[in-house]
């Protein structure tokens, strides 16, 4: 992991994934670019000198708290930091910039403003068109080392064994233990669909010193993941994005499911494609 990409917007949760990539950029000795997307503003009125000058200043504002965002960290975490900030739509730009940095990561911060809003389009808009990983961070999430990582998984198989080279670079970073996390309805057994991927998955993570595999019966998948999430030490949380509509419920219910609660964990999400 060389370069990592945080889409940042200046709020807490933006700080928090902000401060979570600088860590991960720091151990990785990876380079950090930070990008800031925003609308053009609509006209106002008849005079496009008004607009221009209303651009303009929006343009100055966020280049400032861009750099002042980019001075913080760069004192906090002695680490290359560099970014830009970027008009159009935030979905697209995002993505466009990561390609054009050769981005190996894209970090974003997650903030509940709404019980039953947890994340916008954008976050939604990325995971459905990425081919790089992504790690969301929730607003509450602080950087500690990665011991506990969980799979979550439908034993699937994986058309691009490569997607897991992030997520083995962490695993031998940190030392960390790697947990398979299958959940099935109450009383099933393995199909003949699920074996094949469960050892090519066993394959794939064979030389992990400190690898397993869990079986949780619950007749709701984002229900068993939730519990399990619960009860067990839990540094990161990992998905595949084999079915974004799963991914966006399991998401929504497990970061979302009451006011007063809030989950801490991160959510790397893997792309194969």
């Amino acid at each position: 992991m060389k370069r990592i990409l945080v889409a940042i917007n200046f709020t807490d949760a933006s700080r928090a994934a902000s401060n979570y990539a600088a860590s991960l950029a720091q151990l990785f000795l990876a380079k950090l670019y930070l990008v800031h997307v925003y609308m053009e503003p609509g006209p106002t009125g008849e005079d496009p000198s008004a607009w221009m000058i209303i651009n303009d200043a929006q343009q100055q504002a966020n280049e400032t708290q861009l750099q002042k965002e980019i001075h913080f960290l760069k004192e906090t975490y002695s680490i290359d930091v560099s970014g830009s900030v970027v008009m159009g739509y935030k979905g697209d730009s995002i993505m466009e910039t990561a390609r054009k940095m050769s981005t190996d990561l894209i970090v974003m911060g997650m903030k509940r403003d709404h019980p039953h809003r947890f994340f916008g389009s954008t976050v939604l808009s990325i995971i459905r068109k990425s081919n790089l990983p992504v790690l969301l961070v929730p607003e509450q999430s602080q950087f500690s080392p990665i011991k506990n990582i969980v799979l979550a998984t439908d034993f699937e198989g994986v058309e691009d064994a490569t997607c897991f080279s992030i997520l083995l670079d962490m695993v031998e970073k940190f030392e960390a233990s790697l947990r398979l996390l299958h959940i099935q309805k109450s009383g099933a057994v393995m199909s003949g669909m699920e074996v094949p991927g469960r050892v090519q998955l066993g394959q794939t993570f064979s030389k992990i010193h400190s690898f397993s595999h869990e079986e949780v019966e619950d007749d709701d998948v984002e229900s068993g993941i939730q519990i399990y999430m619960d009860n067990h030490p839990i540094n990161l949380l990992v998905m595949i994005a084999h079915r974004h509509k799963i991914i966006e419920r399991i998401i929504g219910k497990i970061y979302t499911r009451s006011i007063t609660y809030e989950t801490k964990v991160p959510l790397l999400v893997l792309e194969d494609k």
